[in-house]
This record gives C-alpha cells, sequence and structure tokens, in this order.
C-alpha cells in the first residue's frame, strides 16, 4: 500500500486525502502511459475511487496484487520455489500493461530468480517483446534492461538500478 498522511494528494481529483475514507493501492504498474498508472503507489478518496471510469479495472488489480501476498513465498516461474528473502536475485514485472492486446500482456505478473532466465521458456520472446515496447512511444518510465539478466532501471535512460524488492511490491514514479 501507498504511505501517505493526510496531506497527501488524491491521484484523481488532487485534494488532500485527509482522515476521511480513503483506498490505498500499492506500486504495481511501471509504464506511465498505462491507465492503471494513475492508481499505482496512490491514495485516493473512496468517494473518487466509486465514480472513477476505470474503478473495476483499478480495484481488479489491487484484488490481484493483495491476493499474492508477499513476495517472498511467490513462486519462480522456471522452478517454481519461492522467491525467498533476498530482492536482488528476483526479477519481477507485476503489472506490465493493462491492454490485453499488447504483447506485453502475456507477461503481466512473472516472477523469477534472475539466474533462473536464461532458463525460462519464455525468455527470449520476453526480451523481444520487452525491448522492442520500452523503446517506443508506447512505453514512458521506468525500463528493463539485460546486461545479461533482466534488471529494471529507474527512468528511461537504461541505467539500471538496485531496487529493494524485499521492501517494496514495485517501482517508485
Amino acid at each position: 500500500m501507498a504511505l501517505y498522511h493526510n496531506a497527501t494528494l488524491c491521484a484523481i481529483c488532487a485534494g488532500p486525502v485527509g482522515t476521511g475514507a480513503k483506498v490505498g493501492f500499492a506500486p504495481f504498474v511501471f509504464n506511465e502511459n498505462d491507465p492503471l498508472y494513475t492508481w499505482s503507489d496512490s491514495v485516493v478518496h473512496r468517494a473518487c475511487l466509486e465514480t472513477h471510469p476505470s474503478r473495476e479495472l483499478a480495484l481488479r488489480a489491487k484484488e490481484a496484487l493483495e491476493g499474492e501476498g508477499g513476495v517472498s513465498g511467490l513462486p519462480c516461474v522456471v522452478c517454481g520455489h519461492a522467491l525467498g528473502s533476498m530482492g536482488s536475485e528476483w526479477f519481477v514485472t507485476w503489472v506490465l500493461s493493462s491492454d490485453p492486446h499488447s504483447p506485453l500482456f502475456e507477461f503481466n505478473h512473472v516472477w523469477l530468480h534472475k539466474a533462473h532466465f536464461p532458463a525460462w521458456v519464455s525468455a527470449a520472446r520476453f526480451q523481444s517483446v520487452v525491448d522492442g515496447v520500452m523503446r517506443s512511444e508506447a512505453w514512458k518510465g521506468s525500463t528493463v534492461v539485460f546486461d545479461p539478466l533482466p534488471s529494471w532501471t529507474a527512468d528511461a535512460s537504461g541505467t539500471p538500478v538496485a531496487i529493494d524488492w524485499s521492501r517494496r511490491l514495485g517501482p517508485k514514479h
């Protein structure tokens, strides 16, 4: 869930969230052009949420993330074992695209031990799709680089950064 205080601004109306009913979302979307990005790592007034056109999509994403529980228990797509507590050894995608027609959509919610990436049956396709989409105008924000294992960057510069996944559910924007 997003960290906030009463003066934090609602991601929808930009008014302070105050002490009334509100809903928090963990960071889970990397692409700033995705409709769900508004919700990622945000807090909104419950009333604003109830009337927003993408309410259902945002709530489904929130439920999916909460259903996954802690990151350390997620199974690697290659070996099936839990990722464990060493965040520097994981690679996770969360939501790459909310559009089912996007080539990235099939790679939503992929988690794996970085060392297992070369053995992943979808590794070559993933790298090809990611390289293509993240270099296009359809993508804005943190990107994946392969050096040779996948890592997220802090921005579109292509410089890999260490993200402490053991303490977070996704990128900071």
